[in-house]
């Protein structure tokens, strides 16, 4: 959580609070930090920001979102040429729209990570490296 400054940054304490589940948090210029409680439902939910400084309480209320797992299902083509880059359709569940969305390709001899392109929520596609024969 990023303020622009904060709130109270002479709070002794902070506090977030998802949906009535209360976790300390670490408090420093323009951040708080706090670590979000487990939930097995994704969906938005309420949290609140508690700056306690031992004579007064602020609040600061803000929206929290639990993301499903992601799910890969398929992907298209699963074997392509040697020494070519290939467009890799990857089918799954809970793509999320993102700058982060990353394909990792391995090999015995390297590790080569592209951007993914999103398409929808149940499909993105990747570049794959022109790899070697064998590779």
């Amino acid at each position: 959580l990023i303020g622009c400054p904060l709130l109270d940054t002479s709070a002794k304490e902070v506090r977030c609070v998802f949906d009535n589940v209360a976790v300390i948090g670490v408090l420093d210029d323009s951040n708080v930090f706090c670590v979000s409680p487990p939930r097995k439902i994704p969906g938005l939910l309420h949290i609140q920001i508690l700056f306690l400084s031992g004579e007064r309480e602020i609040q600061a209320n803000s929206q929290f979102s639990y993301l499903a797992d992601e799910y890969v299902l398929d992907l298209h083509p699963v074997v392509v040429p040697p020494f070519q880059k290939n467009w890799i359709q990857i089918i799954g569940l809970h793509f999320v729209r993102s700058n982060t969305i990353t394909c990792n390709f391995m090999s015995s001899s390297s590790n080569i990570t592209f951007n993914a392109v999103y398409f929808t929520s149940t499909r993105i596609q990747c570049l794959s490296p022109a790899g070697g024969s064998g590779e």
